[in-house]
């Protein structure tokens, strides 16, 4: 019996197996929109990573991705760690693609990790501020700041006089390697969700970040990016409810993956 596929990323499947795409890198600047995926007719080809349809397609990474993109249909279920009401046009070209595509997440709110102390009082601190007055910052496991970007998010905080919660590691303190931000999440959240705005070229500066806090902090167009945020939330806590998309996807696979073999 064909065993469930778990992916991490649902937009995988569709640039790997597309054989036309895997040549176009050659035939079309990194600025062409992919409007031959449904849902991403507002992305770029240079906001995906590179090894997707541009760079080393030769590379192990490149090798990866199109090695999934061939095996994602042979399972009889496909499983991604979001919710369907998030990306409904992309989700619905998905599931013609597959036997079963189910969203499962997220898993964030389905299992969420131990509460860890609150050592340096932040919480206290934020109850004591305006609403919408304070801005977070992070930047994930994933983007990794340099530390010339370092420095300007802290400048631009300095300078932008805005009350802050700065989640950074120690370890991200040292020196590390110069990369870009993941361009194809900035795209998505700045111009498909509209729930924050994109770093300019990729490399965040002191002018930059600070554009983006008056932006978001005091602008029309932050209300309505702190509107829509609130909308995905509500969105994403109904879908793991007890009657939600994500828990019967759940049950789906749950009823699939405890299928006798012979059945």
């Amino acid at each position: 019996m064909p065993q469930p596929v778990v992916a991490s990323d649902p937009h995988v499947e569709v640039l790997t197996r597309n054989e036309h795409a895997y040549k176009m890198h050659t035939l079309v600047l990194k600025d062409e929109q992919l409007k031959f995926i449904p849902g991403m007719s507002k992305l770029r080809i240079r906001d995906l990573l590179e090894g997707v349809l541009f760079g080393n397609l030769q590379s192990i990474f490149s090798h990866m991705l199109h090695q999934m993109g061939l095996k994602l249909p042979q399972g009889e279920a496909v499983v991604i760690n979001s919710f369907e009401e998030l990306d409904p046009t992309i989700n619905n070209d998905l599931k013609s693609k597959f036997n079963k595509f189910l969203n499962g997440g997220p898993f964030s709110l389905i299992s969420p990790p131990p509460e860890v102390p609150d050592t340096s009082g932040c919480l206290p601190w934020l109850d004591r501020q305006k609403p919408a007055s304070v801005a977070y910052l992070g930047f994930g496991s994933v983007s990794r700041l340099s530390p010339n970007e370092i420095v300007a998010v802290a400048e631009a905080l300095e300078a932008s006089k805005v009350s802050f919660i700065w989640s950074l590691k120690k370890n991200l303190q040292a020196h590390l390697p110069k990369t870009k931000l993941n361009g194809l999440n900035a795209r998505m959240v700045h111009d498909e969700w509209e729930i924050g705005v994109s770093v300019e070229g990729g490399i965040i500066t002191k002018n930059g970040l600070l554009r983006s806090l008056d932006l978001i902090l005091w602008q029309e167009n932050g209300k309505k990016m702190r509107e829509n945020a609130r909308k995905f939330k509500q969105l994403a806590e109904k879908a793991i409810g007890p009657r939600g998309s994500s828990m019967e996807n759940f049950k789906a696979l749950i009823d699939i993956v405890s299928r006798p073999k012979d059945a």
